[in-house]
């Protein structure tokens, strides 16, 4: 590309090549004009903290030629504004660029640092070289705005005959395969993208159209998808950078909904008009018209239409906005549980606004809807889990989430709170009807596993099923192993014993009985041991034969988390009023005992 003659370009054409330039460079980058006066161009650039607390300041000025007395008192002045907005919005700049196709001299260059010498914040003059390096990385910014795309035509005819000239020859009658068309694609790709200097477009082709929502991320504006000839062919349009959205030709639709028959979309139809938000109306009811770049859009007839929510930008930020939600008893503050809350959408109605948060670690969502117009519907909220988003996480991370949910319930009351400092909760409803979804079960379920972590190496995860006996067998070893006694019915077993043993003949007699099992359980189809157990019980003996006897309890058992060395199937047994001393031990390696559950 040729050098820019830039004096010889209106003022506000460069301000604007510049700028979109700038945008170029910094994807994130927010181009705001002063709304009077030559105050040229801000670009602020969010810094790592957030935007709303840090901001790299880019001022652009059309001067090209020899700075005047003017034009030194205008920089002075655009500088002292961003420095004086900063203060009154209460962020930080961490730069301050000067930025016009102009090189200082060294009057000007002394002018500069002199009056920015007391910014605690790096300032620099970024003149001709480096406006010139800009225009060479992004040649189409600069044909589209100051060339009137002759270029871009050149340069697309160029790509086509490239595209035709250099077709792989192949041998008569072979079917063309994948690998014939990967470099003609990638020269249209090439093409399709050299132009435009706000938007890319990716297009791809299937034998159908896409179905239910597509997938967009963040900087996807627009997806088009068009059946021809029996193949449907979809463009994704993705912004190049923010600026696009504003400098760009227009994204945007006018439709015309006949208010459909069913009470239930009606209804639906009715909260995104109060509220915004989420919608999706059947195929039949929408006519109208789309505004899209590319050359696409058009005319719609008989269409469907789907409004996605778009993720809260702030909430990739570490400034993301976040709650304390906490269930409060009914008759004091005591709090019974609690967790934090991020707010991941947020939409306006005609009336209202609709605020959408979802727990830290996704066990629930919280959808509130407010009203700001007088006259509005109340405000109202709906808490609803979401089990899914935490399958494979850890349990540790999940309890408070499930805490919250199986607290709530009547009388108790929900309350929020700002994230940091003293909990200072403030109650928004005094009544709750409690929550569907095993909240209460999943919460008991997520607690024993976090607590069992730290007697296994082996890491657990929130399974995405699991069966009532599994769950049973998980809370009785979480029981244990804090320390709790548990009683148990024990079923008749049979030992096998391969020495003399301290039993006689007499069934009639009781006797003391200690049972070494293993503490495990099942999860995600893995067996996983955590530990040993002690179980205590009274029994008789009845000899079976020579070698075996089999035990009959008569008392409930008494068992306890076992720390001790003995092996899991050891058995000890004392005639009662025996001391503990006198406990006649029946090693694993010589006797067997059965029958008594795990062993």
């Amino acid at each position: 590309m040729s050098r820019i003659p830039w004096s010889t370009y209106e003022g506000n054409d460069i301000e604007a090549v510049v700028s979109m330039m700038l945008c170029r460079e910094h994807p994130s980058a927010v181009h705001v004009r002063p709304s009077r006066g030559d105050g040229g161009v801000d670009i602020f650039v969010p810094g790592p903290a957030g935007g709303s607390k840090e901001r790299a300041v880019y001022q652009v000025k059309k001067f090209a030629e020899n700075l005047k007395s003017s034009q030194k008192n205008k920089i002075r002045a655009s500088y002292d504004r961003v420095v004086q907005t900063s203060a009154r919005e209460g962020w930080h700049i961490t730069e301050w660029n000067l930025v016009m196709p102009l090189d200082l001299t060294d009057a000007n260059l002394h002018w500069f640092y002199d009056f920015t010498s007391e910014a605690d914040f790096p300032c620099h003059p970024k003149g001709l070289d480096y406006c010139n390096m800009l225009a060479a990385t992004y040649p189409e910014v600069i044909d589209y705005y100051l060339r009137d795309g002759k270029e871009r035509v050149l340069a697309a005819v160029e790509n086509l005959t490239a595209l035709v000239s250099e077709r792989a020859a192949r041998q008569a009658g072979e079917a063309l395969s994948a690998v014939d068309v990967q470099s003609d694609l990638v020269t249209i790709y090439r093409a399709l993208n050299a132009n435009d200097p706000f938007y890319t477009y990716e297009f791809a082709a299937s034998d159908k159209l896409p179905s239910g929502s597509p997938s967009v991320g963040p900087t996807v504006v627009a997806i088009w998808a068009v059946e021809q000839d029996s193949v449907c062919i979809t463009i994704t349009i993705r912004a190049r950078c923010r600026a696009a959205l504003t400098e760009g030709p227009p994204i945007g639709a006018q439709f015309k909904i006949a208010w459909p028959d069913d009470p239930a979309i009606g209804a639906q139809l009715q909260r995104f008009i109060d509220y915004g938000g989420p919608l999706s109306l059947p195929e039949g009811i929408v006519q109208g018209t789309v505004d899209m770049p590319g050359g696409l859009g058009g005319e719609v007839k008989d269409a469907r239409l789907t409004v996605l929510t778009i993720p809260d930008e702030a909430c990739s930020a570490d400034d993301a906005p976040h709650l304390k939600v906490a269930i409060l008893a009914a008759d004091c503050d005591a709090v019974l549980a609690e967790t934090t809350l991020t707010r991941t959408e947020r939409s306006r109605g005609k009336t209202g606004v609709r605020v959408f948060f979802t727990e830290r670690s996704g066990v629930f969502t919280v959808e509130m809807l407010l009203g700001v117009t007088p006259g509005s519907p109340p405000g109202s909220m709906s808490i609803s889990m979401n089990y899914a988003a935490v399958v494979g996480k850890h349990p540790a991370d999940v309890v408070n989430g499930f805490n919250v949910l199986a607290h709530l319930r009547a009388p108790n009351r929900v309350a929020f709170s700002a994230p940091f400092g003293p909990p200072a909760y403030n109650v928004v409803a005094g009544e709750t009807t409690g929550h569907s979804g095993h909240a209460e079960w999943w919460a008991e379920l997520a607690a024993a596993l976090a607590l069992l972590q730290d007697h296994t190496p082996t890491r657990l995860a929130m399974p995405a099923e699991i069966s009532d006996k599994n769950a049973h067998d998980i809370v009785v070893a979480a029981q244990l192993a804090a320390g709790q006694p548990l009683s148990e019915i024990m079923p008749p077993f049979t030992i096998d014993l391969h020495r003399p043993h301290p039993f006689t003949s007499d069934p009639s007699t009781v006797y003391d009985f200690r049972l070494i099992r293993a503490v495990g359980f099942e999860l995600a189809g893995n067996r996983i041991e955590v530990g040993k157990k002690a179980t205590f019980l009274r029994g008789r003996c009845v000899p079976l034969n020579d070698a075996r006897s089999q035990i009959e309890p008569v008392s409930e058992g008494m068992t306890l988390w076992y720390t001790g060395d003995r092996d899991v199937a050891d058995v000890a047994v004392r005639l009662i009023g025996e001391s503990d001393r006198e406990f006649g031990v029946l090693p694993a390696a010589e006797r067997t005992a059965t029958g008594s559950g795990e062993q």
